[in-house]
């Protein structure tokens, strides 16, 4: 492929240049379909090429602005630009599952954790040099399978935007729920799970450069909720709070944050997962896509969503 002309020339600024992972109902309303080859458009008399991504274009005419979203956790994506960009980017890691725990040994002594929300990454005015780059969409943690019948969850998988040599922005999968331990560290922290009278707590969130953080200290989400009740456990943390702690019966998970990158009305991402309780209501996942706690006698943990909450 040549681009012998467009590398004289500087890529003018573009705004929303790509976006990691959208939630389900905002992929639907955007009306979104994977590309399943390679697709190119033209911006500034430039040719912009992309693979398995969404070409969206925002505002009005004439002054229209590409996006291209990235949402499919089980193919790569690819980005080459003739020339240098300006960027905005929202990366959001998978969700991490919650804690597993079922029938009759989901008592006072093992009920399963909230999983945390994948890290929130966004970033303004981004200058990309001419050249290929890499996505990869985090996948959300599986909720166990096998046959135990408690099972600490699944961490999600990091979102990673890379020009090949070089993680270039990274935002990090969320931590399982504990079962009868601590929540797993993560984008946000899983919820802790106590064992007996002892409290657990939820797992911390992790800051840019892959350690645990304070959110005041730059990390990519919240801690998830303690777990001290007898019978529940912490919610999963989100981007934009902490998981609830379980000794209050409200261990919900932590509500997202909102982007206003491909709406002008702002689209939550990356909710912590609800707690798990043995019987009764199920707690509730945050807003931006965090799932529901499960019940120990019924409903086990679910899996984490791709690129959001527990």
């Amino acid at each position: 492929m040549k681009f012998a002309k467009s590398l004289k020339r500087k890529f003018a600024s573009v705004s929303s240049l790509m976006l990691a992972h959208v939630i389900t109902c905002a992929a639907a309303a955007l009306s979104l379909v994977f590309s399943a080859s390679a697709a190119t458009f033209e911006y500034n008399d430039l040719t912009v090429e992309y693979t398995n991504g969404d070409l969206v274009w925002l505002g009005e005419a004439p002054n229209l602005e590409p996006a291209i979203v990235y949402s499919n956790a089980t193919a790569t994506g690819t980005l080459v630009l003739p020339g240098k960009a300006t960027a905005r980017m929202l990366l959001v890691g998978g969700g991490g599952a919650g804690g597993t725990s079922t029938g009759t040994t989901g008592n006072s002594n093992g009920i399963g954790g909230g999983g945390g929300a994948g890290g929130f990454l966004e970033t303004n005015n981004v200058v990309l040099a001419a050249g290929a780059y890499t996505i990869t969409v985090g996948a959300g943690g599986a909720k166990y399978a096998g046959t135990e019948t408690m099972q600490v969850g699944n961490d999600g998988g990091s979102s990673i935007f890379t020009d090949g040599d070089t993680i270039n922005f990274e935002a990090f999968g969320g931590g399982g729920g504990g079962v009868r331990s601590a929540g797993s560290n993560g984008g946000s922290g899983g919820g802790g799970s106590s064992v007996g009278s002892s409290a657990r707590d939820g797992g911390k969130p992790l800051a840019a450069n892959g350690a645990p953080a304070d959110a005041s200290e730059g990390a990519q989400g919240f801690a998830g909720g303690r777990g001290t009740a007898t019978r529940g456990a912490g919610g999963g943390g989100g981007a934009g709070g902490a998981g609830g702690n379980s000794s209050a019966s409200a261990q919900n998970g932590g509500d997202g944050k909102i982007s206003y990158i491909v709406s002008d009305d702002g689209i939550y991402y990356a909710g912590g997962g609800g707690g798990g309780r043995y019987s009764g209501t199920q707690a509730t996942g945050g807003a931006g896509g965090g799932g529901a706690g499960g019940l120990a006698l019924t409903t086990p943990a679910a899996d984490g969503l791709d690129g959001f909450g527990g």
